[in-house]
């Protein structure tokens, strides 16, 4: 009789795995400046990577999330995030960028990963910044 119980929580617990999964976030993306900011390349992994670089000479671009209205703060309860070469806001199911115009000429690097509800759980999308030096 144990023997017959382990087997049924295993089971259970592998069948409880599939429910789980949750559907991966999908994104659009226009880059509204595409002479300083351009796409590099994306991940189609349950929690995908997008990457993108700016050259220093400010820029705009839009991420919209094609299957969750609304998207949650990004840090804490802000749905604005500043790293100082780059903001970050969360406005309904998208993600506005801006990219101040730098002079300086060190290379930059963020991270910043964005999330949404999926019943229970959360999906999760990671967003790679870079920001190359600033050749005129």
């Amino acid at each position: 009789m144990p023997f017959m119980v382990v087997v049924c929580l295993i089971l259970t617990a592998c069948d409880k795995d599939d429910v789980l999964r949750g559907e991966p976030m999908v994104w659009s993306y226009e880059i509204l400046t595409p002479d300083n900011v351009r796409f590099l390349k994306s991940t189609t992994e349950d929690s995908p990577t997008y990457f993108f670089e700016t050259n220093g000479k400010g820029g705009d671009m839009i991420m919209t999330c094609e299957n969750f209205d609304v998207l949650n703060p990004i840090s804490g309860d802000s749905y604005v995030y500043d790293c100082g070469w780059a903001t970050l806001k969360i406005d309904g199911n998208q993600v506005k960028f801006h990219f101040p115009p730098s002079t300086s000429n060190n290379v930059a690097y963020e991270e910043i990963q964005i999330s949404a509800n999926d019943g229970e759980r959360k999906v999760y999308t990671l967003i790679c910044l870079s920001r190359a030096i600033n050749n005129d």
